[in-house]
């Protein structure tokens, strides 16, 4: 298994990178973010990879980040999720966003993804539901850390291709990860305190941590 290359970028093209560690060729495919991500032709390049081993060839798949490798694992691992269309979310979702949208159930943002329908969208809400809130935790307790090339934050490494929306905005709102703190150590579950509480924030804005914890038992009694 590879778990890491570092080596002289030589290509770069619109979904892979030939990268030469000494004198020997390697093709990396990589997602639309990791692209992004990357150093110019002639200079050094570090990349998580995954092995992927199949009857008829041998690929390689390289990642920015150890969470983006992470989460292709995590996808590749929903039926009907190949190695194309896992690397075709990950360009087209910053990963707190997939994380949000798979834990509210909204199946927009991967669907944007291009390859990727409705049906194998619900799979993916379906099967990674609690999964997603574990690695967006990850997230969180890392926005200050750097990548494999020194790039300026771990948003780069989240899909700094993405246009920064309200639903991308949210999560970094420490009010967000506080008040589902605050509601589990109540007793609830932490998947529907998520739901719960991001919709709050998504119909009301900035509120004060009270009152959307507040808001949240009133909304959870009347489910």
């Amino acid at each position: 298994m590879i778990g890491k290359i570092s080596g002289t970028i030589e290509v770069i093209s619109s979904d892979s990178i030939l990268v030469d560690v000494g004198g020997v060729g390697y093709i990396i495919n990589i997602s639309a973010n990791t692209r992004t991500s990357l150093p110019a032709i002639g200079e050094n390049v570090s990349l998580y990879t995954d092995m992927l081993v199949r009857e008829d060839s041998i690929q390689l798949v390289g990642f920015i980040s150890s969470l983006e490798k992470e989460w292709f694992g995590l996808l590749t691992s929903v039926q009907g999720v190949g190695a194309k269309a896992a690397l075709a979310i990950l360009g087209a979702v910053p990963l707190k966003q997939l994380s949000r949208s798979i834990s509210l159930g909204n199946t927009d943002y991967i669907t944007s993804a291009q390859g990727v329908g409705p049906k194998i969208a619900k799979r993916i809400l379906l099967e990674l539901g609690q999964k997603a809130l574990n690695l967006n935790g990850d997230i969180e307790q890392n926005t200050s850390s750097k990548n494999l090339n020194s790039k300026e934050t771990i948003d780069k490494e989240s899909g700094q291709n993405a246009s920064p929306s309200d639903f991308e905005k949210d999560i970094a709102n420490n009010q967000e990860p506080e008040a589902i703190s605050a509601l589990v150590n109540l007793g609830y579950d932490k998947l529907i305190s998520t739901r719960v509480v991001a919709k709050i924030l998504d119909e009301s804005g900035e509120l004060q941590i009270s009152e959307i914890i507040r808001l949240s038992l009133q909304r959870m009694a009347g489910e």
